[in-house]
């Protein structure tokens, strides 16, 4: 086994936020990602061509559309040996470790599960009308209260060798005896938990970003289906009420990071 902890991700048109994606992430602990480029028209292949040189980037293009799950399903297949632990998460959103500094130091809990079911919190834009300059983990840091439904989604980080299938974005079909479970050690069986549980883990998910950028995401479309977002989903899900910095105490060496990149 190479890796003990990589991310799996279905991109497009992710060039402006990546480095700092892939930056925070290996930060925090990610020695590798394997990357689905879905027809990406910007310069995102550009500024992976450093990764990938350096092989920290498996980079495989996937024109399928709709392709996440069987973007899921091609990096289960290929690279359940490979690693002990896989992400599946997309590019607006960054695995936060609360109680560590590092994401390994949290997952060697789990080891004996199946797959960890990460809640998250939904990001707004903080009163940003247009794209600001500086990292998105700066810029947007209020988010919806943790007690709404749409908190209590969950992305999972799986061990391979015990996953037989995707269900949907979020969660996974287990081979037999095996379990998802979040942070408390509770198994998990859906997309959704019954509570917000974020003391040990979490994902920041910047689904909005600014207003301006909001429009450009519904217009892209979805991973996982040929449907587009409906406006309403924007306004509905742009919640502000919560002020939380968790993310401020990785900035500076990931700042310093991405300065010695450029």
């Amino acid at each position: 086994m190479t890796y003990y902890l990589t991310i799996s991700a279905i991109m497009k048109n992710e060039g402006p936020y990546l480095r700092e994606w892939l930056e925070f992430h290996r930060l925090v602990g990610v020695e590798h990602f394997y990357i689905y480029d879905n027809n990406s028209t910007d310069n995102s292949r550009e500024i992976l061509d450093s990764y990938i040189n350096q092989g920290l980037v498996t980079y495989t293009p996937w024109p399928d559309h709709p392709g996440q799950l069987k973007a899921y399903m091609h990096c289960l297949s290929h690279h359940k040996n490979d690693t002990f632990w896989i992400a599946f998460i997309d590019l607006d959103e960054f695995i936060i470790p609360v109680v560590k500094d590092s994401l390994p130091e949290i997952l060697r809990e789990f080891e004996a599960f199946g797959a960890l079911g990460v809640n998250w919190f939904l990001y707004g834009t903080s009163g940003h009308k247009t794209k600001p300059d500086g990292l998105q983990l700066e810029n947007y840091i209020y988010h919806s209260r943790p007690d709404i439904k749409s908190n209590f989604h969950i992305k999972s980080i799986v061990n391979p060798r015990k996953i037989k299938s995707p269900c949907d974005p979020h969660c996974f079909r287990m081979l037999p005896g095996e379990v998802t479970v979040n942070e408390n050690g509770e198994i998990v069986t859906s997309a959704l938990t019954k509570t917000n549980s974020t003391k040990k883990i979490r994902i920041n998910h910047y689904f909005t970003r600014s207003t301006e950028e909001s429009r450009l995401k519904m217009k892209r479309g979805r991973a996982p289906s040929k449907e587009k977002r409906p406006w309403r989903d924007f306004e509905r899900l742009n919640k502000n009420d919560v002020l939380d910095r968790i993310a401020d105490r990785f900035i500076p060496e990931l700042k310093k990071r991405l300065h010695d990149r450029t």
